[in-house]
């Protein structure tokens, strides 16, 4: 959403980084939700350096995340209560399934044009398809590793794992 508001504004992620002391790579991170551990006064003034009033920007955020209860996605998709999933994993899994939800409701990159109640049960079937892979994934890049093979380098490996899942899925 900062995203959207920093290209409303229209800004460059440069700009935006020098308006608030911050690095580019940064900004990056914080509009992809990679970053961790975001302060409060970076968020306002990543705001602040946009001309957006950090009220407007909060109630909007909450008019989006109303749309669809993300906990009751959660719940239905079962996270909680996968088992055999550490809790890296789980977390992992999560941002996933926030990312999925975000680039579905036109967040990042171009929306695909569901109802709520077709992104609600996308998202759903998303979730579940990530518990049951990522374990696969896992266990494939344990497998580069014991190799010595870069995963920068070996790019395909989640094809492979997808491969993996459709083959075990068949049986």
């Amino acid at each position: 959403m900062l995203r959207k508001v920093r290209k409303s504004s229209r800004l460059t992620q440069d700009a935006v980084a020098k308006s608030i002391g911050i690095s580019r790579c940064y900004v990056i991170k914080i509009e992809k939700g990679q970053a961790e551990h975001v302060s409060l006064n970076i968020i306002l003034n990543y705001l602040n350096a946009c001309n957006v009033k950090w009220t407007d920007f909060f109630v909007e955020l909450k008019r989006t995340l109303d749309k669809i209860n993300y906990g009751k996605i959660i719940s239905e998709i079962g996270l909680n209560k996968a088992t055999g999933l550490t809790e890296k994993q789980k977390k992992k899994i999560d941002r996933d399934i926030s990312y999925y939800l975000m680039r579905i409701s036109g967040q990042k990159g171009k929306a695909k044009p569901y109802s709520e109640q077709e992104k609600y049960k996308a998202v759903v079937e998303f979730g579940k398809y990530r518990i049951k892979i990522e374990p696969i994934e896992d266990e494939i890049q344990k497998k580069l590793g014991e190799l010595n093979v870069p995963i920068a380098h070996n790019l395909a490996y989640k094809d492979f794992g997808l491969e993996c899942y459709k083959a075990l899925k068949k049986n």
